[in-house]
């Protein structure tokens, strides 16, 4: 089993902590059975160096690819994916550089996917914690942080999750907290956003056809730092944020109605209706935010 992370800091202090908290979470795996690949973002020459390093102390464990100019999250996923099927992997498990992964995280998963030939996405809840590695209150959550915790109450399993997903209950699964069939990672790579990329990938797994299973007892812990109001994408463009999601997770679900339809999942005449149930859902979460979607779309 092979772990994808994407990977770019500056020769500071606290993200260097946060990477080898990441680190130590993996090492610290019940089942030690996993490798990783680490794909740089262009970080910095003296960060090259020390991933350099890193892999060399790990060789045969940890391998660390380097992209020239610096091309986001979902690029160096496909990068990572890529590379992966070439090491002969079968199953990817998604880990941002700075979230920390349930000791049980490579046991469990590998027991549902042996014993679930019918699941092509696991996917767990997660844990909110902040620089220090404290739990942040449900009321220090943004309400878009909390829609996903709230989730969990019932979460989508099974074919088809993407109408659940566009239509009620929107973003699901953490990226941290993903693991995917690598034939599908391979055909429906994340898109070149910086934004969201995550959800809309996970649309399009679940419209061609993957089927997504619910694993509550492996929560990833999701590091949000008290000074930021929720991701690090949200943090960096403020409010600019939602209306850059809310354009993304539209190109989204439209790509996952058409490959739906291809697949003979849905009949056309839905499509009208599913587009309206995802407009109310989108605009929803946004009045929660205090933004206003334009009349003409996202």
């Amino acid at each position: 089993m092979f772990f994808v992370m994407p990977h770019y800091r500056t020769n500071d202090t606290q993200n260097a902590r946060y990477f080898r908290d990441a680190l130590q979470g993996l090492f610290a795996q019940t089942d030690p059975d996993w490798q990783l690949i680490i794909v740089d973002d262009a970080s910095p020459a003296p960060v090259r160096r020390q991933l350099q390093q890193l892999a060399e102390r790990h060789q045969g464990k940890i391998h660390v690819m380097f992209e020239d100019r610096n091309r986001g999250a979902g690029h160096c996923r496909n990068i990572g994916i890529r590379a992966a099927a070439e090491h002969g992997a079968k199953i990817i498990l998604f880990h941002d550089a700075d979230d920390i992964s349930h000791p049980e995280r490579v046991a469990r998963t590998r027991e549902i996917f042996t014993s679930r030939p019918d699941v092509d996405v696991v996917y767990a809840p997660f844990d909110v914690i902040d620089e220090q590695g404290c739990p942040v209150p449900m009321t220090q959550l943004t309400p878009s942080i909390r829609q996903i915790l709230d989730v969990y109450q019932q979460p989508p399993q099974g074919h088809d999750v993407w109408v659940d997903m566009g239509t009620r209950s929107g973003y699901i699964n953490l990226t941290s907290a993903t693991s995917v069939r690598l034939t599908l990672a391979l055909r429906q790579p994340f898109p070149e956003q910086r934004v969201s990329e995550d959800f809309h990938t996970w649309m399009r797994y679940a419209a061609d056809g993957g089927y997504f299973c619910f694993e509550p007892s492996i929560p990833t812990r999701y590091r949000i730092p008290r000074h930021q109001a929720g991701s690090h994408s949200r943090a960096r463009m403020g409010r600019d944020f939602y209306l850059h999601k809310a354009a993304v997770d539209s190109d989204g679900f439209e790509q996952a109605m058409r490959i739906a339809l291809q697949r003979g999942r849905i009949p056309e005449h839905r499509i009208p209706l599913l587009r309206q149930a995802f407009r109310r859902k989108l605009q929803q979460l946004l009045a929660e935010e205090g933004i206003t979607l334009p009349e003409d779309g996202a």
